[in-house]
């Protein structure tokens, strides 16, 4: 799909809005103490393991720390453990790559030096701990966590988005106010139906990839939980120029040129759930729109959708997804909720209006 360079926003919006020696624990009054060797039982293996694990506390309370313990350490007098240190671990101890039958204390570091004159004293970690148990000192990076990284590809209009504890739904557009660029999706996808707060993070959901923090919610999303007509459901997100492309899925533009509300009008969408077609029938309407425990929420001044034949315009995770004409891709609003065959669509005029933003095409 052909892909605007993220510059062109960048330059449109003229700057970006992201611009001594190691003590250690009195002995224990019960200790194996013994060569650890070959294990022929499953009673000698438990009994193994456990001196293991006591030796391990050993090198955990002198070399690797917690925050509580560490903080306790140093009340103590004790060394507050050791930088490079990444992990300590039980497990069978490994020569050349393969594992053999002894049971170590495993420590895993950032760098392991071949000589002990290159260490600190305070620094070393004993061959063997005091129950006779030996350690095995390993090379290996920190551990990452596995919730992103790099973003593989810029987040479009009619991809999915999630608040960081909510439901997935789809992002409608870019707007934007001064220099600040904004995503603009549902209330209820990004700003939890107004029971979240400025700042939270708001992710791009990637398909077969996982979630990337992609922006941070901005105050003044629509709170459905009041009691009055809602004209909108809407919710803006702080976002980086970066990271974010103006281009349909399909790799058409949209028209900086709102569209004419006329019943009849035929409409698209591109939303979580993919393509669809459907047509404009209704204009300025009022629907209550069920919550759960007889509670309802009445969304007024809102546009009526009806799908093309056999097809359905709206499938859950498409609430934000921008509506436009089939021809000119004019905005016409945002999608909000369905019911069968009819979509409720929020007017572009109306977000843009509440909002004082305007579209970044």
């Amino acid at each position: 799909m052909k892909r605007q360079p993220t510059s062109s926003i960048a330059g449109r919006l003229s700057a970006s809005a992201f611009d001594s020696q190691a003590k250690v624990a009195k002995p224990r009054s019960a200790h194996v103490r013994r060569d650890v060797k070959k294990h022929s039982s499953a009673h000698e293996d438990a009994e193994l393991m456990a001196a293991a694990m006591e030796a391990q506390k050993e090198i955990m309370e002198n070399y690797l720390l917690d925050a509580e313990s560490r903080g306790k350490a140093v009340a103590r007098g004790k060394r507050p453990g050791l930088t490079g240190i990444q992990g300590v671990s039980v497990g069978y101890k490994y020569t050349a790559g393969s594992p053999t039958p002894e049971i170590a204390v495993k420590v895993y570091v950032q760098k392991k030096t071949r000589l002990r004159s290159d260490v600190s004293t305070a620094a070393l970690i004993p061959k063997t701990c005091r129950n006779g148990v030996k350690t095995d000192v390993i090379q290996r990076p920190a551990y990452k966590l596995c919730a992103g990284g790099p973003l593989p590809e810029p987040l479009n209009p009619g991809q999915s988005v999630v608040h960081q504890n909510g439901l997935f739904g789809t992002m409608t557009c870019l707007v934007a106010s001064g220099t600040k660029l904004m995503i603009l999706s549902a209330s209820h996808v990004i700003a939890l139906s107004g029971m979240a707060s400025p700042n939270d993070t708001v992710y791009f959901d990637v398909p077969g990839s996982g979630t990337y923090p992609i922006g941070f919610l901005v105050e003044g999303f629509t709170d459905l939980r009041l009691p009055v007509v809602q004209t909108m459901d809407a919710a803006l997100a702080v976002t980086d120029p970066r990271a974010v492309n103006t281009l349909l899925p399909d790799g058409s533009q949209i028209s900086e040129q709102l569209a004419a509300l006329t019943p009849t009008t035929a409409v698209k969408k591109f939303g979580r759930h993919g393509f669809s077609v459907g047509s404009l029938v209704d204009v300025n309407a009022v629907e209550n729109v069920p919550i759960g425990n007889g509670r309802f929420i009445q969304y007024g001044g809102q546009i009526g959708v009806l799908s093309a034949p056999g097809t359905t315009f709206a499938q859950p995770g498409d609430s934000g997804a921008l509506v436009l004409t089939q021809t000119g891709n004019r905005p016409v609003g945002m999608l909000v909720a369905r019911a069968g065959n009819s979509t409720l669509v929020t007017p572009m005029r109306t977000i843009l209006d509440y909002f004082r933003v305007r579209l970044i095409v």
